[in-house]
């Protein structure tokens, strides 16, 4: 479960172009095999859309699920793709720029239809050829950004998201490495330990005993009777 997660439905890290088209393949395949597989179980008539019953119930909450598993491994993909070219996972909101010029550009055609609607024909083509503009514009530039992003090769060695998924003992010469990159370890030297001599005491010489001193006889002192 942990391999399936970290494949399709992991944010971080990196993902080259190969590894992108793959998976991505993998999830489209995958949605018409549980079709297939539904529609033998219980007949292809009783899964129809237009159906009734405890299949089709079914099979529209399996294909439901599916669906939002799908999307968001899609963005998931999409995210470690742009991370493989070092931009944030956010950029790929770019591709809703062509759904919000779309609308934009339909109230400036509902605009040019007003104005022509009213007798104002000049107002009515300049609007319309704005909107058409739009469209044009926005749709070249959704497409040059899905090149980029599914065609170009991405960063070599490691970047803010991580090591390269081609290369990932890859070091950049005179870069820092990210602090993402598993740096490996380098084994600890084997501490030398010194000898340690015994200590020899030293002999100290022997202490000869002191000459007894010759006993002197106290002579009286005068003054002092003797007995």
């Amino acid at each position: 479960m942990g391999f399936i997660k970290n494949t399709f439905w992991s944010f971080s890290g990196r993902l080259n172009r190969m590894a992108y088209f793959t998976r991505f393949f993998i999830l489209v395949l995958i949605g018409p095999a549980i079709h297939y597989v539904l529609g033998m179980v219980f007949g292809y008539e009783n899964i129809a859309s237009n159906a009734k019953g405890f299949a089709s119930t079914l099979t529209m909450l399996i294909e439901g699920v599916w669906g939002f598993l799908t999307s968001l491994a899609t963005i998931s993909l999409m995210t470690r793709r742009l991370h493989d070219l070092n931009h944030s996972g956010w950029w790929q909101l770019l591709f809703f720029i062509p759904f919000c010029t779309a609308v934009v550009a339909c109230m400036f055609m509902f605009f040019g239809m007003a104005a022509s609607s009213a007798g104002s024909g000049l107002m009515a083509l300049g609007v319309s050829i704005i909107g058409i503009a739009l469209i044009f514009f926005t749709l070249l530039f959704s497409l040059c950004f899905k090149l980029y992003v599914l065609f170009f090769k991405g960063t070599d060695g490691p970047n803010d998201y991580g090591p390269d998924p081609l290369k990932p003992d890859y070091v950049t010469p005179g870069v820092p490495v990210s602090e993402m990159q598993k740096v490996q370890e380098t084994p600890a030297e084997p501490v030398k330990t010194e000898e340690v001599k015994p200590v020899v005491e030293e002999s100290k010489p022997e202490e000869t005993p002191a000459e007894p001193k010759p006993e002197t006889e106290e002579k009286p002192v005068d003054g002092e009777k003797t007995e």
